[in-house]
């Protein structure tokens, strides 16, 4: 699964270190989470990040249309 972490963060102006800290997360936990290379992350943890950026935990998710297009989580479909 992939998550828009990245993309959220910067739009709030947040680096990777400010993240972990505003999550109360280990910088390198936030870091593999930003790069998309954390595959089955907790709950607890995205719970934690998606506090700290202000969004649910589904709106952290991106998922894949059948086009192949991705969009976030909580978009309607087209």
């Amino acid at each position: 699964m992939r998550f828009r972490i990245h993309e959220l963060a910067r739009a709030q102006g947040l680096t990777t270190d400010q993240l972990a800290r505003k999550a109360d997360l280990g910088y390198s936990v936030v870091k593999n989470l930003w790069q998309n290379r954390t595959p089955n992350p907790k709950y607890q943890t995205l719970r934690a990040v998606a506090r700290a950026l202000g969004v649910t935990v589904e709106q952290l998710e991106d998922r894949e249309t059948s086009s192949g297009r991705v969009v976030p989580a909580y978009a309607p479909a087209p």
